[in-house]
């Protein structure tokens, strides 16, 4: 937390090992948690995922599915959504919503099931989510503060800057000067961005740039060194500070979806890349403006973030700027028969003989789910059993041969 979780992750990784020797089954699970948060303070998120999905595994060896697992299922579905496997999280989030997880590990499950609503364009969803939490402000602010960054960025999708500011400050009262930057840092990006998206409104009131003078004084008083995520939003907060006085820098937004693309995570980035194109376009270099507008439409298409997808057409139509839906620069080889990332998986798994029960205990999906995941295999390769379905794969180069 002090920014230096490079020193951290080796300690715990010690911990882990000591607690399973040992058989401590709380540490068990308490270390896979903090190795998981770590790895993913870290920056590192692919492996923070495989840490946190062996804990899940190790909590059901143990039977302990709906104590400690169902922490790790919700920390493991909030990575996923940072990767931009938002279809992975949410079936995971189905998961742990049967588990039926003890009173109040739900709730975190909630508000990541609620960024994922927003993303998506589900906003009445998501805030009928929040709500509860949102209730509980003075009682629970942890989770309240997190509920009021979740219904502002909502407000933010419906063009509703003023009630999006109001909820940023009022998360911001709730927290100390001296909390935890993360939350402070996610909030005022939230409102800063309000801030300028005031800054266009048809009359502009005087008291939004004292407010959000503000919010940017939370922002210079947090931690000079920071975690990469914290740095990388801190730079999202200058950035949109910018754009409130008019001093919209392509080269700053540039350098934000660049911080976010190294940390793997491609919403925040395609949404600075949106950001990037509007000021080119304000510099009167709109072919310049092509593709980082271009980017951020490929990743809002294929995440599903309906909002983001709207605002960026909005933008490309109003600039009379005609895109392309070329491929993505990095572009993954064509899989067959049109399968998705997960049905691939998922029919490894029928080649390896495994039962929709196994192969939903392997996922940490519902087995109802695994059957949905076969049943559309079987469609889109024409055959009709899962020995078929292998061998039309295998034949094909969906997967590979077995060992």
């Amino acid at each position: 937390m002090l920014g230096a979780a490079e020193d951290g992750i080796p300690e715990i990784e010690e911990a882990v090992r000591i607690a399973v020797a040992s058989g401590a089954l709380e540490d068990i699970l308490r270390g896979h948690a903090n190795l998981g948060f770590a790895l993913e303070s870290a920056g590192r998120l692919e492996e923070s995922l495989t840490a946190t999905l062996d804990g899940i595994r190790r909590s059901r060896e143990l039977g302990l599915d709906t104590g400690g697992g169902a922490v790790l299922l919700a920390n493991a579905a909030s990575v996923l959504t940072m990767l931009g496997r938002w279809d992975d999280a949410e079936e995971l989030l189905a998961y742990a919503g049967a588990s039926r997880p003890p009173p109040g590990f739900e709730r975190y499950q909630m508000l990541v099931q609620a960024e994922l609503d927003v993303a998506r364009g589900r906003l009445g969803a998501a805030e009928d989510r929040v709500a509860p939490l949102l209730d509980g402000l003075a009682a629970e602010p942890q989770l309240a503060v997190l509920a009021c960054a979740v219904r502002a960025e909502a407000a933010l999708w419906q063009r509703a800057a003023a009630t999006a500011l109001d909820l940023v400050e009022r998360g911001l009262a709730a927290l100390p000067l001296n909390d935890d930057p993360a939350p402070v840092l996610r909030l005022a990006a939230l409102g800063l961005r309000a801030a300028a998206d005031l800054r266009t409104a048809p009359t502009r009131d005087g008291a939004v740039d004292a407010r959000a003078d503000a919010i940017l004084a939370r922002v210079t008083a947090a931690p000079a060194r920071l975690l990469p995520a914290l740095a990388a939003t801190r730079a999202l907060c200058m950035a949109e500070h910018g754009r409130l006085r008019e001093d919209d820098d392509a080269e700053r937004w540039d350098e934000v979806a660049a911080r976010w693309d190294a940390l793997a995570q491609p919403y925040p980035a395609a949404y600075a890349r949106l950001r990037q194109a509007e000021a080119l376009i304000g510099a009167r270099k709109r072919s310049s403006a092509m593709e980082p507008l271009g980017t951020a439409r490929r990743a809002a298409k294929r995440l599903g973030a309906t909002p983001l997808a709207a605002v960026v057409d909005g933008v490309a139509q109003t600039a009379r700027l005609v895109l392309r839906d070329g491929s993505p620069a990095t572009t993954e080889p064509p899989v067959p028969f049109g399968l998705t990332r997960r049905e691939v998986e998922v029919l490894g798994l029928i080649a390896d003989g495994l039962t929709n029960r196994q192969i939903a205990r392997r996922l940490l999906i519902a087995e109802k789910t695994a059957g949905v995941h076969v049943s559309n295999i079987l469609g889109k390769l024409g055959v009709a059993n899962r020995g078929q379905a292998a061998a039309a794969a295998r034949r094909a180069g969906a997967i590979g041969d077995p060992q």
